[in-house]
């Protein structure tokens, strides 16, 4: 290279101009924009204020979320921690939101006129038919989703317990 620049006309401290074909860029790839994930609307805007913590770097908020909500000798809790133990939290109680929709609806329309269903073919001495839907004869507090319900609260659980592993580690 030394050799080349040597043999050309091209003197040290002068701008030249150089075309390069072709170059490779080195990108952190967990950077990018996903495809087809465009990161504005409402939803996502409170999700990433809330849930991502992302309210802490807005100028009004940068003080508030360094404050002291409770401090006591060496142990201390500012709004950031508390704010993002109750996001963690309400993540946790919210997700399963369309379940407890369909708990309302089973409960509050389907469980009387299955009830009496159920009655009149045991009345009749009649066998109930297979329909299409398996989940017709699963009701909300059938064995199948209480074992859901468990496993839920387990898999939270473990998560929690894996999150706090990761922070001491790190």
């Amino acid at each position: 290279m030394r050799k080349c620049l040597e043999e050309s006309n091209v003197k040290f401290g002068q701008p030249i101009k150089v075309r390069f074909p072709w170059y490779d860029i080195n990108v952190d790839y967990r950077r990018l924009q996903e495809e087809n994930v465009v990161p504005v609307g409402l939803f996502y805007s409170l999700f990433s204020a809330i849930f991502r913590c992302q309210v802490q770097y807005l100028a009004p908020f940068r003080d508030c979320c360094k404050a002291d909500l409770f401090r006591f000798n060496n142990y201390r809790i500012t709004w950031r921690k508390f704010c993002k133990k109750l996001a963690k939290i309400l993540l946790i109680l919210l997700l399963p939101t369309p379940f407890y929709l369909r708990l309302l609806v089973f409960y509050e329309f389907e469980y009387d006129e299955l009830q009496h269903r159920k009655k009149a073919i045991e009345v009749g001495g009649l066998k109930e038919p297979l329909e299409s839907s398996l989940l017709y004869y699963f009701t909300p507090a059938h064995g199948v989703f209480i074992c859901m319900y468990i496993l839920y609260v387990i898999t939270a659980m473990c998560w929690r317990s894996y999150r706090k592993r990761i922070e001491i580690t790190e």
